[in-house]
């Protein structure tokens, strides 16, 4: 099997997940290369199959949108997203976190 069938696979099964949303499909994508993720690398394509326990958690985690949480601070700390707008989503969820014990 090549690199095009392995992601073949992974977007089939992503979908038939996301019960058929594309859009759901690229945003989890997007997710997973914004967490390093190389979605051309036959040996990443291997390793998220090996793995499927990992993924589904990564799955849960977008389901609940901590994922992409998770993934707009890693954007941002790598300079690819914008202070004025990420301050903006998430400033009013900090000011309003008690502060830590």
């Amino acid at each position: 099997m090549d690199t095009k069938a392995k992601r073949q696979e992974l977007v089939k099964g992503l979908s038939d997940y996301f019960n058929g949303d594309i859009s759901r499909v690229k945003r989890f994508a997007s997710q997973l290369k914004s967490l390093g993720f190389d979605l051309n690398d036959f040996d990443t394509l291997c390793q998220l199959e090996r793995n499927g326990e990992a993924l589904i958690v990564l799955l849960g985690l977008s389901n609940f949108g901590v994922l992409k949480t998770v993934t707009d601070c890693i954007m941002y700390i790598r300079g690819h997203q914008s202070a004025d707008e990420y301050i903006k989503e998430y400033g009013d969820r900090i000011k309003s976190m008690p502060p830590p014990r």
